[in-house]
């Protein structure tokens, strides 16, 4: 979702206050051949709510009508440039995740946008020194590349701070952290995530068997608090 609501601000096609209605909706693509009917985790509608709202709610309906609006493909672009490799489809539940990515790609990506819109590469091996400590390798120095206007990253960062805030699915877990956080959970049947920033680092938390089985409620909770007890050491 931030990666399509980012596409959707750098665009500038929508901003931080568009508004559309929270409530059940069959959205109609493939020139009306096909249609998609999501639903509100709990079956909760929030009625009409501007997209830093839908964000903290984790609002499927919001994030369907935005990707409707602005086209799967330039979504998937924009992952594409923000370094995930994974092949994503461009139908209208791409919104919702269900193209698989790994936690690195969803680290990587994220920290895209903590770095004001510059992609650099993620690399393992930074240096290899000797017994004596004399370097034998060092990383080459990747200057990133700015993929995203800077101001998109920062309205990005300022609404996904929502998610940790009154309101937020990651609010229960704020109290654990003494600094400037940003993040989305995430939960399907199999998964549960928490992927967020503070200015220096960026993580992405994910629970779930190798296998796709299916996760118990209480699974679905145990990303942020793994999240939040890693980020704030």
């Amino acid at each position: 979702k931030p990666i399509m609501y980012l596409t959707a601000i750098n665009s500038k096609e929508m901003t931080s206050t568009t508004v559309f209605n929270s409530q059940p909706t069959l959205f109609h693509y493939d020139n009306n051949r096909k249609t998609y009917q999501p639903s509100n985790f709990g079956g909760k509608y929030l009625g009409e709510i501007p997209m830093r709202e839908a964000i903290a709610a984790s609002d499927n309906i919001y994030a369907v009508n935005t990707i409707m609006q602005l086209g799967p493909d330039k979504v998937v672009d924009m992952a594409k440039k923000m370094g995930t490799p994974s092949p994503l489809e461009p139908v209208p539940s791409l919104a919702l995740g269900t193209s698989p990515v790994s936690p690195l790609e969803m680290a990587s990506a994220y920290a895209v946008m903590a770095n004001n819109g510059k992609r650099v590469a993620p690399v393992a091996v930074l240096r290899i020194t000797d017994a004596a400590g004399r370097s034998v390798y060092e990383a080459p120095e990747d200057p990133g590349e700015q993929v995203v206007e800077p101001a998109a990253a920062y309205v990005m960062t300022r609404m996904m701070e929502g998610v940790f805030e009154n309101g937020g699915t990651g609010n229960r877990v704020s109290s654990m952290m003494k600094r400037p956080v940003a993040g989305k959970t995430g939960t399907t049947d199999t998964d549960a995530w928490l992927v967020g920033y503070t200015p220096e680092l960026a993580t992405a938390v994910w629970v779930g068997y190798d296998k796709g089985r299916e996760i118990s409620k209480v699974d679905g909770h145990r990303a942020a608090p793994i999240f939040a007890n890693f980020t704030e050491k």
